[in-house]
């Protein structure tokens, strides 16, 4: 995918925190609608020359184009914000769930591939951190 001039590539990496739980509590179809609230949302915060992709499980991937290293992580706050207040209607009430996401931004012409795993790093990171936040790599 070519580089825009004067921007550069930020890598983030998503995870909704603990989705396991509504596997096992609920069922698989509230897993999977839980994942569609999440592409949803992300859908209706990215602009149309971002991608975004489900990278496997519950994690999903975002590659966004950007001037300064701020942007993606406002983008990334305002899907942060917007996923935690959806309610997830389950059998005898409601449910709230949150995210936690790991953003990388290139600063050196890091590859693909590296800046993975810079952002896989920061998710790991806020997870520890107490989840329900995102965390940008500091190179």
């Amino acid at each position: 995918t070519p580089q825009v001039p004067g921007f550069k590539w930020a890598y983030v990496i998503i995870d909704i925190d603990h989705f396991k739980s509504f596997n096992d509590n609920y069922g698989h179809q509230i897993g999977d609608r839980v994942l569609k609230m999440l592409g949803k949302t992300i859908e209706q915060h990215i602009r149309h020359e971002d991608y975004a992709f489900r990278a496997g499980g519950e994690e999903f991937v975002l590659l966004m184009n950007v001037r300064q290293q701020e942007q993606a992580v406002a983008v990334m706050e305002r899907i942060r914000e917007s996923f935690q207040q959806l309610e997830i209607e389950v059998p005898g009430g409601q449910l709230l769930s949150s995210l936690s996401a790991g953003v990388a931004v290139q600063h050196r012409g890091e590859t693909a591939q590296q800046l993975f795993e810079i952002a896989d790093k920061a998710l790991y990171k806020a997870k520890g951190a107490g989840r329900n936040r995102v965390l940008l790599a500091v190179a």
